[in-house]
């Protein structure tokens, strides 16, 4: 993969509050924001125009789209998890589960048949989409803090857990089993990923570092000082690159043969706390904004990439093209 620094960068404009978390479908062509003011809207990858919005009476604390795009969870504060279809958006939500005290993060496993879902009082469980069966509660293997960050491994075997205790654990879902408890990190968690292969990690931490793991042997690879809070981690397509979000209003872009740096986009006007990639990394869509020219501060952009390789500029090459 030759992995390239935006050539066209779109902004998408109509929300009133700040845009606290963006989802986007694998494809690219479905993008979800969602704003403090409870206001969530669907925009379309291509053309950027909003064909749908939705407002939540109950406060909304963590949505996830599923990798084809076509279904969304929705976390609310005391109240089951939902389960909304984009393709019938009028349709009632399918419920799942039992109620969840502030529920806070929810992901889709990679095949869309799982859910993570988890809030306070170390509520943590993991239910199947098409039965509606509890798969495992993650409550009974790990009690202690509460959890910050989950994601799915890409074959989904297993889950990676970030708690607020500064440490990761990675549980095969299969033997119901912790495989690794990963510590090194000095604050909690905000966010984890997995390598496309499967065979590292990444955990970002409010100590201001990316860790890298390996997953098998539980040893830390790397530590990478991002300088602030780290709230976002994304391994590229090939495993190349690591992209990393944080409080000093930058996405960074790091090589893991070198752990150094490659580039970046800064500037924005908020923190990055919320950013994704579609699967092949040619469309990027960021809670916030870089143009110094927008006055309005809740709007979100969208990279689209086609350029120069990023692997081959400098961080001050890089910017020229950025």
């Amino acid at each position: 993969m030759s992995f390239a620094v935006p050539k066209q960068k779109r902004l998408f404009v109509g929300h009133e509050s700040y845009v606290r978390t963006v989802r986007i479908s694998n494809n690219g062509r479905r993008i979800v924001s969602m704003g403090e003011n409870q206001f969530m809207r669907f925009w379309h990858g291509e053309t950027g125009v909003c064909c749908h919005q939705r407002i939540f009476s109950i406060p909304v604390e963590a949505f996830a789209l599923s990798p084809n795009g076509n279904l969304l969870i929705v976390g609310e504060n005391q109240s089951l998890p939902k389960i909304f279809s984009l393709n019938d958006p009028h349709r009632d939500p399918q419920l799942l589960g039992q109620r969840i005290a502030l529920c806070r993060i929810v992901a889709f496993s990679p095949d869309g048949t799982c859910v993570f879902c988890s809030g306070d009082g170390y509520q943590t469980y993991i239910w199947n989409v098409l039965t509606e069966e509890l798969v495992l509660d993650i409550g009974e293997i790990k009690r202690g803090r509460s959890v910050e960050s989950a994601v799915f491994s890409p074959n989904g075997q297993f889950v990676a857990i970030g708690y607020s205790d500064d440490m990761v654990i990675i549980i095969d879902i299969h033997t119901r089993q912790v495989k690794q408890r990963l510590t090194g990190h000095k604050s909690r968690i905000h966010t984890v990923a997995f390598s496309p292969d499967g065979n590292l990690m990444a955990s970002g931490s409010e100590d201001t570092t990316v860790k890298i793991w390996d997953v098998e042997t539980a040893q830390q690879c790397a530590s990478i000082e991002h300088g602030s809070i780290v709230y976002g981690v994304a391994f590229s397509p090939d495993g190349k690159l690591i992209a990393s979000g944080s409080s000093d209003c930058s996405l960074r872009f790091w090589s893991t043969d070198t752990w150094q740096e490659k580039g970046r986009i800064e500037g924005f006007v908020q923190s990055v706390c919320s950013f994704c990639f579609s699967q092949d990394w040619s469309r990027l869509v960021v809670n916030t904004h870089n143009d110094p020219s927008v006055k309005d501060q809740c709007t979100l952009s969208v990279f689209d990439f086609d350029g120069p390789n990023l692997g081959s500029l400098s961080p001050e090459e890089a910017a020229i093209y950025i």
